[in-house]
């Protein structure tokens, strides 16, 4: 269970494995533990590291929550990764995550070997409903909201996953209301262009918050990517269906990865 010192920062991660690293980073008000079937699978041929983002889980929070933005998200990322002296790695991000890793390709992008985006998009819009229902009440409405998120395939195991509903609901709620707003904010349109890297995209036919139009948009303005839509599947596809989830990105990370 080790923490890491980043800048005054307390921030709790796992760190399993050897070899290419991997770094796994979870989408709003999530941690680490919705990569626990990523973690135990990819660690037997990659370094897998998996933070909680600053405010999530067991890792201190910002002096001010109310100001995150994806990019103070990236910028803490990369500052992550040095501090282990990690120069290089695949970033895989879920949702917000996958917003931070783009963002963090865009600033940095000699710390990306290749990415990973999983029910993301290139403006992350949230309704202005939705919004204005954290804000009253972030933990009913995430409670309200917890099974909206998932396909057929998930909508089977739910009961197999209280641990994710109780961390997701449990967070502080200007944490989590600052996650949402964050994403509000985010639009890197006019520059997925600029994107190099070797990318896999993963979405799901039944993800209604990032549908997967969203992942096809990506798909195509971003160059040298491999786009895959799992079916029966919501917007937690790694926890919806890890062995297919897994089974793609293993197959990226063998053939587009350099």
């Amino acid at each position: 269970m080790p923490f890491a010192d980043v800048k005054g920062l307390r921030i709790y991660y796992e760190s399993e494995g050897n070899g290419l690293p991997l770094c796994l980073i979870h989408g709003a008000a999530s941690t680490h533990s919705i990569w626990k079937n990523q973690i135990k699978v990819f660690s037997a041929g990659y370094r897998v590291i998996a933070p909680d983002l600053p405010g999530h889980g067991r890792s201190g929070p910002f002096d001010d929550s109310s100001r995150i933005s994806i990019r103070q998200y990236a910028g803490h990322v990369r500052e992550f990764l040095e501090t282990l002296g990690v120069e290089e790695a695949v970033m895989v991000g879920h949702s917000m995550g996958g917003a931070v890793c783009i963002q963090l390709v865009l600033d940095s992008p000699w710390v990306v070997r290749g990415l990973g985006l999983i029910n993301t998009g290139a403006k992350l819009r949230v309704s202005p409903h939705l919004l204005s229902a954290l804000r009253e009440d972030f933990r009913g409405t995430m409670e309200k909201g917890w099974e909206s998120m998932f396909g057929e395939k998930g909508k089977r195991i739910l009961h197999c996953l209280e641990g994710l509903k109780e961390e997701m609901v449990g967070i502080d709620p200007v944490v989590g209301v600052a996650d949402f707003e964050a994403c509000d904010e985010f639009d890197c349109r006019e520059r997925l262009g600029e994107i190099e890297k070797p990318t896999l995209i993963i979405g799901g036919t039944e993800d209604i918050l990032t549908p997967p139009w969203y992942q096809d948009y990506l798909h195509k303005r971003i160059k040298n990517s491999v786009l895959v839509i799992m079916g029966g599947v919501g917007h937690l596809s790694m926890v919806e269906d890890p062995e297919e989830f897994n089974g793609a990105l293993l197959s990226f990370l063998q053939h587009s990865v350099r």
